[in-house]
């Protein structure tokens, strides 16, 4: 039986300080908040454990020192640290900094409208970052009526819109939204990032209500495309307004239209994303 090599690593010292620094950012925000008692926090915070952190670095350190046995080892290094980190996050749970937005109120069962991206009907594991921190396998729905990303608790009986204003992006559903600020051409909020190269193309998605018989009902996606030329968003609603922006290689365009027998009017999206992308590859 060989002897185990307990001398750490830098990956391994690596990993542990990033363990510490991990873990003190989170219990530095839930100190924060259950000092500062933002009136947005929907439930008031559980009292602090620290025993996630110890737990975590005795892992990590554990999963180092028996990965320098052998190189040829070097492959069973990863599945501890990875059980390690899974570990972490499930223990940590409701303290993480992701659930401190307002409880999201469901609509009522009896509906006969469906408000949410993709006419969701469940919930979709995501990817979402949050606040400068970025959490991966998130239960998630995007409301467009109310235009707010929710959340499911960790528990799965609660969920909680996040502040929008905190989201940097969030993927869903093989989507990836951004959040923008007010600039030339565009408000402020959540866009669907269609492309992004040396031109950029986003979709603001929302769902309108109305009454009819009594009863409500929605609009399909009231979705508007926006196009960056320059430093401007522009409205892209058609084909025209599309070789509008895209002036200055207006010709090309339309003959790759043509030649690729292109319908804006069948698939708005897919045709703009496709014109814009040829248009990308013209201009150096």
């Amino acid at each position: 039986m060989q002897l185990l090599n307990y001398r750490i690593t830098k990956a391994g010292f690596n990993c542990i300080i990033c363990c510490f620094y991990t873990c003190f950012k989170n219990y530095y925000y839930i100190f924060k908040n259950q000092l500062i008692k933002p009136k947005h926090a929907a439930y008031p915070l559980m009292n602090i454990n620290i025993k996630p952190l110890i737990c975590f670095t005795l892992l990590l350190f554990a999963a180092n020192s028996y990965a320098q046995q052998r190189a040829a080892d070097s492959g069973l290094y990863q599945l501890p640290v990875n059980n390690a980190i899974a570990h972490f996050k499930q223990v940590l749970g409701v303290q993480s900094g992701l659930y401190n937005g307002q409880e999201y109120v469901p609509y009522s069962r009896l509906r006969r409208y469906n408000v949410f991206f993709r006419d969701a009907l469940t919930w979709d594991k995501g990817t979402v970052t949050y606040d400068g921190m970025t959490y991966t396998d998130v239960p998630m729905i995007y409301d467009l009526y109310k235009n707010v990303l929710v959340v499911q608790l960790y528990n799965i009986t609660s969920s909680y819109t996040l502040i929008t204003e905190k989201i940097t992006d969030f993927t869903l559903l093989n989507h990836h939204f951004v959040y923008k600020y007010a600039e030339n051409g565009l408000e402020a909020g959540l866009y669907d990032q269609l492309y992004s190269g040396k031109t950029e193309i986003l979709v603001k998605r929302k769902r309108t209500l109305f009454i009819t018989s009594g009863s409500l009902n929605t609009f399909p996606e009231d979705d508007q495309v926006f196009v960056k030329s320059g430093n401007i968003y522009y409205p892209a609603g058609n084909q025209h307004t599309l070789l509008s922006i895209l002036k200055n290689k207006r010709k090309e365009l339309r003959k790759y239209i043509n030649d690729n027998n292109i319908v804006f009017k069948d698939a708005q999206e897919q045709a703009t994303v496709r014109v814009v992308v040829y248009y990308d590859k013209l201009t150096p």
